[in-house]
């Protein structure tokens, strides 16, 4: 981490870049391969929940550099403490090759708002079809859930 926040020298301690950080995520990935087997065999320990959460998050982090392709960059604030997060700026290709997997899709993100950037970035582009709602939108309710525990202990 401080190989990488030393590369920061804007005045707001911010960097960008379109490769991904190969060296950082290949030691993300060496971590939760030790972490993996240690909190197999390490249950009552002080420590087990606090690798448990950080090994979830390198999960997620190794997942999404997985998928990291010219739709991506990297973003890295380097303040008090350094942040590294992989944006993808442009879902339609994710979102095209999950649609395709089935013959109905319901999308579901707070992020796609407003539903006219969803068209574009996913219908519009690749040919897919949509159907009108059968009843007034006012009558319906929109509602946003936010406590939605992801994660799963080994």
């Amino acid at each position: 981490m401080l190989e990488i926040s030393k590369e920061v020298t804007s005045e707001t301690g911010e960097w960008v870049q379109k490769e991904a950080l190969k060296s950082f995520n290949e030691k993300v990935y060496a971590f939760q391969e030790v972490a993996q087997e240690w909190l197999g065999k390490e249950i009552s320990t002080d420590t087990h929940q606090a690798v448990l959460e950080l090994f979830f998050e390198a999960r997620s982090y190794g997942k999404i550099a997985e998928f990291y392709d010219e739709h991506y960059q990297t973003l890295v604030e380097a303040k008090k403490d350094t942040q590294i997060k992989q944006l993808c700026l442009d879902p339609s290709k994710l979102l095209a090759e999950r649609m395709e997997l089935g013959t109905g899709s319901i999308l579901f993100s707070a992020t796609f708002f407003p539903a006219r950037l969803l068209y574009k970035i996913t219908w519009r582009k690749n040919g897919y079809e949509s159907i009108e709602l059968p009843f007034a939108i006012s009558d319906g309710t929109l509602t946003s859930f936010n406590a939605i525990l992801y994660r799963y202990p080994l």
